[in-house]
């Protein structure tokens, strides 16, 4: 063991007695509940939400070379740049086949070339995304634009859209300006900056993001924990990303390689994805492990962690800039880190603080609400309880950037790209040969 080592506990009890917890964390007052229980005096074992790091919560799954070694990790980082905000597209209103400056979506007709050729300025500013982008290409037959409509129907969810493909374009691209191109015709098509975010959030969320074998432009997402379906916690998916697994995931990527992630924020069955740029972690605590813990774990950290990412917006012709911080969030997290002897992150577990400042974990109050008054909880209501004071996200991932195509190929019908197969995918790809010069 090293002096390092050796010091961390007395420098930790040095440093986290200053804390004004009602500041650090916040406590719901329904935790009074807990106001018997002591993070070290309940000693069910915890089968249902187990702390250690599983083959679903691997931060090495993002990163292959990805640092364990806690101390290694710095505590705090963000990058460079703040990633740019923009609608996420709805399906319900057509997604980028919305006529977003009106509000307008699967009720108009496309706009014959004859029409096009004569329109204002005003009204081809004014059509969707993916019209202008089937106008600059020459497509009169509006191949992208019927495909949009195709596949999204106003009965949609109203949290369904693209912020899978606006997260990781927030973050590979440059924020867009205004431009104005012209296509063969001599038509011009002004496009806005939420035009092109939308043609880029497109690409990388519906074009080059795919799972077929053979194509050497596609890219597929890597990440850690698993999608919750539903919401009770009785569902591994639901109870993860694991919080150590997270920790590291963020330090290694934000803090290490200066890469963001995109955190998929919402732990039940609606996924709205954000693209996560900061964190700042304070270690309050390091204690002997929890019930549930890692069995290679032989210390725990209790940590609160404010993690930032970009939120969506309504969509704009001009660019956000500097004004960007004004569509951030902080989400307050506090969970442990669960230590090996060599001080590897081997787990970690969700907290909540209660009434007399003691830091449970999610598993234990699982395993005291079951028993408390009697057993009159039903565990979707022990679920239900837990979710409304422990935050959670739901799953943390990367994506590599898609490679533009080398030209653009024409389509010979709108039913070249309207299907979902493999023929369908590389005629969508090589339709957006003309998309790097909305940004060159």
């Amino acid at each position: 063991m090293t002096t390092r080592h050796l010091l961390l506990p007395a420098l930790l009890a040095a440093s986290f007695g200053c804390y004004d917890y009602d500041e650090v964390v916040e406590r719901p007052d329904e935790a009074v509940i807990f106001e018997d229980l002591s993070w070290d005096s309940y000693t069910l074992t915890n089968s249902l939400i187990p702390g250690a790091l599983d083959g679903m919560n691997d931060p090495r799954a993002i990163d292959a070379f990805t640092e364990m070694t806690f101390d290694q990790l710095p505590l705090r980082a963000e990058l460079a740049a703040v990633p740019w905000t923009d609608s996420y597209w709805p399906k319900h209103k057509g997604g980028i086949s919305w006529r977003w400056q009106d509000d307008d979506s699967h009720t108009f007709r496309w706009l014959t070339k004859e029409e096009a050729e004569v329109a204002s300025p005003d009204q081809i500013a004014r059509l969707s995304p993916a019209e202008k982008y089937d106008l600059l290409v020459g497509a009169y037959d509006y191949p992208l634009a019927e495909r949009e409509r195709a596949r999204n129907q106003p009965t949609e969810p109203g949290w369904a859209g693209y912020c899978h493909g606006w997260s990781p374009a927030a973050m590979i691209h440059d924020e867009p300006s205004p431009r104005t191109l012209t296509n063969a015709d001599g038509i011009a098509i002004p496009f806005g900056s939420s035009d092109i975010k939308a043609l880029l959030t497109y690409f990388e969320g519906e074009v080059v993001r795919t799972s077929y074998l053979g194509l050497d432009w596609a890219v597929m997402p890597a990440g850690v924990g698993s999608m919750c379906g539903g919401g009770s916690l009785r569902n591994p998916a639901c109870h993860d990303v694991n919080p150590g697994a997270m920790h590291v995931a963020l330090a290694h990527n934000i803090g290490l390689e200066g890469r963001g992630l995109v955190l998929e924020v919402d732990p039940t069955y609606e996924k709205w994805n954000q693209p996560t740029f900061a964190y700042d972690a304070t270690v309050l605590a390091s204690r002997p492990p929890s019930a549930g813990a890692s069995e290679e774990a032989v210390e725990e950290l209790v940590v609160v962690n404010d993690v930032r990412w970009t939120v969506e917006i309504e969509p704009e012709w001009e660019p956000q800039g500097s004004s960007v911080e004004n569509h951030v969030t902080t989400e307050r997290y506090l969970y442990t880190v669960e230590l090996d002897a060599q001080r590897e992150v081997v787990g970690g577990q969700w907290l909540l603080r209660t009434e007399a400042n003691e830091f449970i974990t999610m598993g234990s109050a699982w395993d005291y609400l079951k028993e408390y008054d009697g057993g009159r909880l039903t565990e979707d209501e022990i679920s239900d309880l837990l979710r409304s004071w422990i935050k959670l996200p739901d799953f943390l991932w990367s994506q590599p950037p898609g490679e533009f195509p080398a030209e653009f190929e024409p389509v010979s019908s709108n039913w070249e790209i309207l299907g979902g197969g493999l023929g369908s995918r590389r005629a969508l790809y090589g339709y957006f040969g003309r998309l790097p010069a909305l940004i060159d």
